[in-house]
Parts: structure tokens; C-alpha cells; sequence
């Protein structure tokens, strides 16, 4: 059935739904408490999808019967309308011509659709369109990829757009790509926006890399592309680690939490320091740790003296380093380890004296996979409460949603050390 056709045959059912929808009970509306809230117009009752009970919603808010949302604004165009219910319908078939959503920095953004031809310029944005079984859209990759051919071995062969703050523009016009995906942040807007100025390319900002995010962003792309029931499957999976974690965590008094340094590299005089609003701030708090910067209200990374950490003496530290992952080995790994703990007098330190230093990397830690590296650090923060096999889990979602991968977690790759 053509597009054409069902557009006719909505409008149709709009028209008559709407003469009946006055006599329907307000159920629409999402429940109390709601949590996961799909950031997709067209999310009338602003619950975690778009079915019928959105177009029950809209034509009750046209008929006046409930308060307007943001989310009713189906077609975004600033009024709520039968054509929001069209396109409400539209979205619930899979066949809208465009779609809206609101990207990592909270703007509204405007996609066309069918998307056939994706570039994905970072690692995570990669490593997302494959869970969601859309590798096959993909023409072309940012650098970080192709350097990850272990993981990525038949992305890596696409063509490369440059690097992840650098993108090539000249190559992504050149492969006729529909849309881009890039972090939220980065590359900087003059540096791809602002060149895709009068082309077909649509710029999607998603992160993928933060865990207190990932699971709605994957929804929201799984609407992008198609792969709804993908997604489906990859937040139940999602969900049924971390609601484990945070049910587990509710028994577990506040004033017992563990204090958390979470940290890359040493600076002059320092470490560097990652506080709310990094990936790594993110796992530290999901896993029951309170990061001693929230008390300096330190956001982002920030460099904090070898005094300061002393003094602080947290009971768990958690450093980023760069190297290992799933082509990698120990030996940087090892090498921030060893830096951290030659600094002079952290060996007074109680993280210290308890052999409770960690060095992570940032696949799994700072990806969809981030729940792995979750599970790892809350039964390290909480022995006694947690009896989780993050290697387990690690598996079960590399079989499941990268079957392209003949990978074994258990002798293969370096994502933590010791």
C-alpha cells in the first residue's frame, strides 16, 4: 500500500474519530510516575511511546478536554490539529515523511524520512545502529571506527569521514549520505551544520555514551530508523540490569554509600577529575557512589590538587585511561595504575590501603554496553549486596545485539584493571 494511500485513508479515520472521541474517558493520559518519557512529537500523552493512545489524547486536547502538551505538536508546526493526529497515525505505521525529536542538547530537531543512508562519526553512534540491526544503512564512519576493526570489522571498511570533531564534509556529500549521527556536543556546529547549509543532510546529535541517557536516545533511534522492536528488546535487556542495580542500591542507607574519585589522568600538581555530567560521573553515581566532587560543585572534568584528593580520602577510585577495550591490551591500563598510585602520600590513601583503585576504559564503560561495566562497579562497591558476573552479562549482550562478532569477554580484550 502506497504512502499516498494511507495518508488518505488516516485523514479519513481522523475525521471520523474525532466526531466519536467526546464521548471517550480521559484514560490517556501517561501514568503517575512515569519515568522513561519518549522525546519524540507525536508523544501527546508523554508516556514511553506512540500508539492510539496518543490520537486519543490530541483529539481530546482539539476538543479542549485535556491540557495541551509539547509532545501533541505531532507535525510541529506550532498548532494543535487534526493534522497532528494524521501525523500521530503516520508514526504509529511507520511511514511518516518526517519525524521530530529532541536530540542530546534539548533542541527540536526535524528528520526526513526513510533514512537508508547513514554516516556514524563516532564509536557509539556505530555501535548503536548495529544493535539495532541497521549496519546495512551505514556508508560511512568517522576514523575512531575504522581504528576499530576488532569490534567493527565490517564497519571499518565503510568510508571514512574524517575524524569525530573534524568531519569531512566533502566525503559525506560525496557518498550521498542522508543523515549524519554525531555526539551532542561535538563536532562543533560551524563545523558541520553550518557547512550542511543547503544540502539533504540531515544532522542528528545523539550522545549513546552516558547511562543515565542511552536507554531513551536508543529509543528515540530506533523511531529514526525503523528498528522499534530492536530497541524493544535492547532497554529490556538494558532495564532488567539496571533496575536490578537500583532496587538492590534503595535498601542501602545514604549515609552508608560508599565516596567515590572518579579521575583520567595526573596534571600538574593534580588529577584530572570528572564530576557530574561526564559518562563516568554518571556510572559512579548508577552504581551507589556519591563522587566527592559533588560537595565542590565540580561539573564536567576539572583538575583538582593532589592535596585536595587526600584530604577528601574516598573510599573507591575510579580512573579513565585511554588504550585497552576490545583490540587492546593492559599495558596503558597499567601504566595510569601505576602513575597514580606512585604519587607521594596517596599511599596513606583508604581506597589505597584497600586495594579499591579501578581502572576502567571506555568500551564498555561510556557505550550502550555501559550496564556491563555497571554491574562491575556496584558489586565492587557493594560486595556484600550485589552477587553479579559482569563478564556474564558482558557475553549475553555481544551474542544478542552483535552477533557479526566472534568475541569472547573472558580471554579476549582489556576493560578494567586489575
Amino acid at each position: 500500500m502506497g504512502k499516498k494511500r494511507l495518508f488518505v485513508l488516516f485523514s479519513i479515520a481522523v475525521v471520523l474519530y474525532s466526531v466519536m472521541v467526546v464521548a471517550l474517558p480521559a484514560i490517556a493520559t501517561a501514568s503517575e510516575g512515569q519515568e522513561r518519557v519518549l522525546r519524540i512529537y507525536g508523544n501527546a500523552n508523554e508516556d514511553d511511546t506512540i500508539d492510539m493512545r496518543d490520537f486519543t489524547f490530541t483529539s481530546r486536547i482539539i476538543l479542549e478536554l485535556e491540557d495541551a502538551t509539547t509532545f501533541a505538536d505531532a507535525n510541529y508546526d506550532g498548532d494543535i490539529n487534526v493534522g497532528d493526529m494524521t501525523q500521530i497515525g503516520l508514526i504509529i505505521i511507520e511511514v511518516p515523511a518526517e519525524l521530530t525529536f529532541v536530540d542530546a542538547n534539548g533542541d527540536a530537531v526535524t528528520v526526513s524520512k526513510p533514512i537508508e543512508r547513514i554516516v556514524v562519526h563516532n564509536t557509539d553512534a556505530a555501535e548503536s545502529v548495529r544493535l539495532l540491526g541497521a549496519a546495512d544503512k551505514v556508508v560511512g564512519v568517522a576514523e575512531s571506527v575504522i581504528r576499530e576493526d576488532v569490534f567493527f570489522p565490517v564497519l571499518a571498511n565503510k568510508a571514512s569521514t574524517g575524524g569525530w570533531r573534524e568531519p569531512c564534509i566533502e566525503t559525506i556529500l560525496a557518498i550521498d549520505a542522508c543523515a549524519i549521527i554525531v555526539y551532542g556536543r561535538w563536532p562543533r556546529p560551524e563545523a558541520l551544520e553550518g557547512k550542511l547549509v543547503g544540502t539533504d543532510v540531515d544532522v542528528i546529535r545523539l550522545d549513546f555514551f552516558r547511562g543515565d541517557t542511552v536507554a531513551d536516545e536508543i529509543k528515540v533511534l530506533g523511531y529514526i530508523l525503523d528498528r522499534r522492536e530492536e530497541a524493544a528488546e535492547y532497554i529490556e535487556f538494558h532495564d532488567s540490569i539496571v533496575d536490578l542495580i537500583s532496587e538492590t542500591l534503595a535498601g542501602i542507607p545514604a549515609d552508608d554509600r560508599v565516596t567515590v574519585f572518579t579521575g583520567s589522568g595526573e596534571r600538574a600538581g593534580g588529577w584530572r577529575a570528572s564530576g557530574e555530567g561526564t559518562g563516568i560521573h554518571a556510572l559512579s553515581v548508577m552504581a551507589g557512589g556519591k563522587n566527592i566532587l559533588d560537595d565542590e560543585g565540580i561539573t564536567g572534568w576539572a583538575d583538582v590538587t593532589f592535596e585536595w584528593i587526600l584530604s577528601e580520602d574516598p573510599d573507591k577510585i575510579m580512573l579513565w585511561s585511554p588504550g585497552g577495550g576490545y583490540g587492546g591490551d593492559y599495558t596503558r591500563m597499567k601504566e595510569r595504575f601505576d602513575a597514580f598510585h606512585a604519587v607521594p602520600g596517596f599511599h596513606m590513601l583508604t581506597a589505597v590501603v584497600n586495594e579499591d583503585v579501578r581502572i576502567f576504559v571506555g568500551d564498555p564503560a561510556t557505550s550502550p554496553a555501559f550496564f556491563v561495566t555497571l554491574a562491575y562497579i556496584a558489586e565492587w562497591f557493594y560486595p556484600d549486596d550485589f552477587d553479579l558476573c559482569h563478564q556474564t552479562i558482558h557475553q549475553e549482550y555481544l551474542d544478542r545485539f552483535h552477533p557479526v562478532l566472534d568475541f569472547c569477554v573472558r580471554t579476549e580484550g582489556a576493560f578494567s584493571y586489575p
